[in-house]
């Protein structure tokens, strides 16, 4: 076999763009699920107290000078900031 014959084929010949959701749509659809997903969070995980017991994680990380997971001021915040979303 000729050293080129087994190549995928181009991209521009796959017709990828059938399964692309348009950009106006991808947006609400991630902060239903995500919104979704808080619902449910907040149905079955003591949030609150989930939400005191990394607070009390971060102190301690932060006191011992390591670096955080996340900043503080944006932690476990919702709606999620667009600058940050998706």
């Amino acid at each position: 076999m000729p050293a080129g014959d087994n190549l995928p084929p181009p991209e521009s010949t796959l017709p990828l763009s059938l399964f692309e959701m348009p950009e106006w749509l991808v947006r609400p659809s991630v902060e239903a699920c995500r919104l979704f997903n808080t619902a449910l969070d907040g149905m079955f995980y003591d949030v609150p107290g989930l939400n005191a017991e990394l607070g009390a994680k971060d102190d301690v990380a932060g006191a011992m000078g390591e670096k955080l997971p996340s900043p503080s001021s944006i932690s476990m915040r919702w709606p999620i900031p667009k600058d940050r979303c998706c």
